[in-house]
């Protein structure tokens, strides 16, 4: 049984519209892997619940994760108003990562807020592979944020925005067109997933997808999140994943 967490707000900070970003400071930091969440817990009356939230990035020097989440409910609000110095709780780190490889050229894909994950999927993946070539192809609504952090770690950026106010108009996965990878590594919503699969299995890649499943417990008590495979299994997200090989997964209604 994982135990709670206790955190420290540093920072709260609106970097687009409706998109926050948190730095959590702790007194230890457990190994955490790219692709794993927090189940943070609001602490306020009603919201009972904790949120899963992605990580986006770990500081181990600081002791201190960060989060990047979009404000969507009363719970996300709720941490939208938090100040410096609110104490937290949380469980974490949860869940099966991405397993990083070895190899010349890469493809991190990532849509909405499953942006976020793939910034320290980049970072320890550029640890692991220093003369790689590593691109992120971002897939916005309108509003573009975490760019600048991406390119700092020397991964080119490829933009793509709904509305074609920034960058490709289209989705991240169109933006990638015939381009072809060693592997490939993604998070996003459904239809994005299951284009990356598409994509994957037609230029016969290995790729691991991230799932963006509702979850309630984050520690597969309440069989709420669960993923459907190909061989007519089910998985649980938070426990099973949430990251999957991406030929395991079936995208059948």
């Amino acid at each position: 049984m994982k135990k709670y967490t206790n955190l420290t707000v540093v920072k709260n900070d609106e970097i687009s519209s409706g998109i926050f970003d948190m730095f959590l400071k702790t007194d230890k930091l457990s190994e955490i892997l790219p692709g794993q969440f927090v189940m943070l817990y609001v602490g306020l009356g009603e919201h009972i619940l904790p949120r899963p939230i992605s990580i986006c990035d770990v500081y181990e020097p600081d002791n201190t994760i960060r989060l990047v989440y979009q404000v969507v409910g009363k719970g996300t609000k709720a941490f939208s108003e938090l100040n410096i110095g609110h104490k937290l709780k949380a469980i974490f780190p949860i869940g099966n990562g991405f397993t990083l490889e070895s190899g010349d050229k890469f493809a991190l894909i990532g849509g909405g807020i499953g942006i976020p994950p793939m910034l320290y999927t980049a970072k320890l993946l550029k640890n692991l592979n220093p003369n790689a070539e590593i691109t992120a192809f971002l897939g916005f609504r309108s509003d573009i944020y975490l760019v600048s952090d991406f390119e700092k770690l020397g991964v080119n950026v490829n933009v793509s925005t709904d509305d074609g106010s920034f960058g490709f108009k289209g989705n991240a996965v169109q933006n990638i067109g015939d381009e072809v990878f060693d592997y490939v590594y993604a998070c996003g919503p459904n239809p994005m997933l299951k284009a990356v699969a598409d994509y994957a299995a037609k230029k016969q890649l290995n790729a691991q997808i991230s799932t963006e499943e509702r979850m309630a417990c984050g520690i597969g008590a309440c069989v709420g999140c669960v993923v459907k495979m190909k061989d007519g299994s089910y998985k649980k997200s938070c426990v099973d994943g949430p990251v999957f090989d991406a030929k395991a997964v079936s995208f059948d209604e």
